[in-house]
């Protein structure tokens, strides 16, 4: 996962100090399921692109965005998620995105457990 953040570093897709708040990200769950977080981070990454070219998203699809709040792992995803939100401004449409890809590296990890 590193050599792809130096990538969108270096050609400023992201900035030195998205860089660093998205590797604070990856150490918080670099014990967790590698897949999962990999898609995570590549959706911190993009967002943060988003964000600075104006683009929107589409909303999370209602089905599997409440699937996602009947997880037995919500009430910690929706903390993690506000954790982000003080790092990065974050959109609602956004915002379920981060709770699946939260909530499938904590059920992944619960999991495991």
């Amino acid at each position: 996962m590193n050599k792809k953040l130096d990538i969108f570093e270096q050609s400023n897709f992201i900035s030195g100090d998205e860089r660093r708040t998205i590797d604070k990200w990856c150490e918080f769950f670099s014990k967790d399921d590698v897949k999962a977080v990999e898609t995570f981070i590549t959706h911190l990454v993009m967002m943060v692109h988003r964000r600075h070219s104006d683009e929107r998203i589409e909303a999370l699809d209602v089905s599997l965005l409440s699937q996602v709040m009947n997880s037995r792992c919500i009430e910690e995803t929706f903390k993690l998620v506000e954790s982000i939100q003080c790092d990065f401004t974050v959109s609602q449409e956004e915002k379920g995105y981060l709770l699946l890809h939260i909530c499938n590296i904590l059920e992944k990890r619960s999991s495991y457990e």
